[in-house]
């Protein structure tokens, strides 16, 4: 895992918020920087109030852009957290 900086504290001074990303996941390569963009199924409005179906629309919801080695410290974290959850 990417050597990370040592701090103090980590505080969250605006509150950003969680944001429920249940779609699907894209990267792509802007020059240096990984671009992670999210998705979530919503459902179109007209059709579900008007219409009564449910018909659904893909979302943007989020973009995270990192650079490689944030990107390597991503993964790794993943890969440890998923292999072993509770640890």
């Amino acid at each position: 895992m990417s050597e990370q900086p040592k701090f103090d504290e980590i505080i969250d001074p605006d509150h950003v918020p969680e944001i429920l990303c249940n779609g699907f996941i894209n990267l792509h390569f802007a020059n240096e920087f990984g671009v992670l963009t999210f998705t979530h199924f919503r459902p179109k409005s007209q059709s579900l109030f008007v219409e009564g179906q449910l018909l659904p629309d893909l979302i943007v919801r989020a973009r995270i852009v990192l650079n490689r080695d944030n990107l390597r410290a991503l993964r790794d974290l993943l890969v440890k957290t998923i292999d072993k959850p509770n640890s």
